[in-house]
């Protein structure tokens, strides 16, 4: 927290890969969600959302960078594992993503299921937990499978090419990288077996909690102000006439919010008009007003029968 605020910008950790996620755009700039989360931090803590410096990191770096004090965030669609919070140094402070494994093969081969697969050759980035939940799946249901260790971005690659039957990822990352990487995209098939649980969240170095509460607000300002029905849209409307006692919380016009996480009250005002909501994000970047028209399922509000929720601002 005291570098950034000290240096004057943010350095935050993106994996290159499609629009949906973080990607340079044809002018040279970043979008994709993680890219939004990074500038809604930014805005919140520095008092701009342009004060990012992006640092491209890899699928085999990105549990290293925040130990090698590279960057102070890593933004990806990593899952928040026990064992990687206890192995690595890191934690996760917030889940901004709620995912699940999934397979895609060349629909060529007939399977209609991922079940009818008997024999297959795989490409899966080795030592993930998609290669460790592949392998499980193999076993418990007797399959063989031949397996092409490459990294994350050479996986679907391979898959194009023919060098493999199938790969493995989480379902939203499968279905965006398909249709972005892929001239033919219904030549693919994505089953309907999801083979895990993947909660997907931004990675801060263990031993500042300061930072980590700071990161975690963030993630859950978003949501709040969607469930309150807060967006750059009507936001100067708020903050002129709302009446709704955790709307005023959470945009600073009363309560002490900003002060206990050793921000101004205008953080999360900031960060809500650099980007929006949670919904605001998720609509541009994956569902409705995205090339993925992907239903909110898991990723909507607690009250609207998804999983994301907020603690209480006070």
């Amino acid at each position: 927290m005291q570098r950034v605020q000290q240096a004057g910008d943010l350095r935050c950790g993106v994996i290159p890969s499609s629009a949906s996620f973080s990607q340079l755009n044809t002018e040279g700039n970043w979008q994709g969600f993680f890219i939004d989360q990074c500038r809604a931090l930014a805005a919140a803590v520095l008092g701009d959302p342009d004060a990012v410096v992006f640092h491209e990191i890899s699928p085999a770096s990105r549990l290293k960078v925040l130990g090698q004090d590279l960057v102070d965030v890593v933004m990806t669609n990593t899952t928040w594992t026990i064992g990687r919070e206890g192995g690595y140094g890191v934690l996760f402070p917030a889940i901004y993503l709620y995912d699940g494994q999934a397979v895609v093969a060349h629909k060529s081969k007939g399977w209609k299921r991922l079940e009818d697969v008997d024999k297959a050759t795989l490409c899966v980035e080795p030592n993930s937990t998609t290669y460790h939940n592949m392998m499980e799946w193999a076993k418990r249901h007797k399959k063989e499978l031949t397996v092409l260790k490459l990294r994350q971005d050479g996986n679907l690659a391979s898959l194009l090419k023919g060098r493999c039957d199938m790969t493995t990822d989480d379902r939203i990352s499968l279905m965006a990288n398909v249709l972005a990487l892929s001239q033919h995209p219904e030549r693919y098939h994505l089953f309907d077996t999801i083979l895990s649980r993947e909660p997907l969240g931004p990675m801060v170095a263990a031993g500042d909690s300061h930072w980590f509460r700071v990161v975690r607000a963030v993630v859950h300002g978003l949501i709040l102000a969607e469930e309150l029905g807060i967006d750059r849209d009507n936001l100067e409307q708020q903050l002129r006439s709302s009446k709704q006692a955790e709307s005023r919380r959470l945009l600073g016009l009363e309560g002490e919010v900003g002060a206990a996480l050793g921000l101004d009250g205008q953080w999360a005002v900031r960060m809500i008009r650099a980007v929006g909501n949670y919904k605001t994000m998720y609509s541009q970047h994956f569902g409705k007003n995205s090339a993925l028209k992907l239903p909110r399922g898991p990723n909507a509000l607690w009250r609207d029968g998804g999983l994301l929720y907020a603690p209480v601002f006070r």
